[in-house]
């Protein structure tokens, strides 16, 4: 993603009255369609680093059947359905092949995720006794 194609993403959101970010419809027209499938993915890992699961499924909604096969958001979509799942292994595995710039907007709630798989797996390992699992 070019500087221009960053400062068009910042330049699309908008703050809503209850405080939600909102892209400006529609996306603006000097940007190629490759570029404009690289912001809308943004803009959804963006929605899922904010907790807004109003607004991302909002946006889900209006999502066409060509922007759901473009690679960045089809990635974006992968993300969010490892995130509501629970499923850290897929998440860290999609973190890891990002495409084009997501990695670099994942990079910012990646540590809430790891730290929400640790407090699951220590759940998950908290009924069993320490001799259970270490026998002598």
């Amino acid at each position: 993603m070019s500087i221009s194609t960053a400062a068009s993403l910042s330049a699309r959101l908008t703050w809503s009255s209850d405080g939600v970010p909102q892209l400006s419809n529609p996306l603006p027209t000097f940007l190629s369609k490759s570029c404009r499938f690289v912001v809308l993915a943004s803009f959804l890992t963006f929605l899922l680093l904010i907790d807004s699961p109003t607004e991302l499924n909002n946006t889900l909604a209006e999502l066409t059947p060509d922007q759901k096969l473009d690679e960045s958001v089809s990635h974006s979509l992968a993300v969010r359905l490892a995130v509501s799942q629970g499923n850290y292994t897929r998440f860290f595995r999609l973190f890891n092949a990002a495409p084009k710039m997501s990695g670099y907007v994942m990079d910012s709630f990646v540590a809430r995720e790891r730290v929400t798989a640790l407090v699951t797996m220590c759940k998950a390992c908290g009924n069993f006794p320490p001799r259970r699992l270490y026998p002598r």
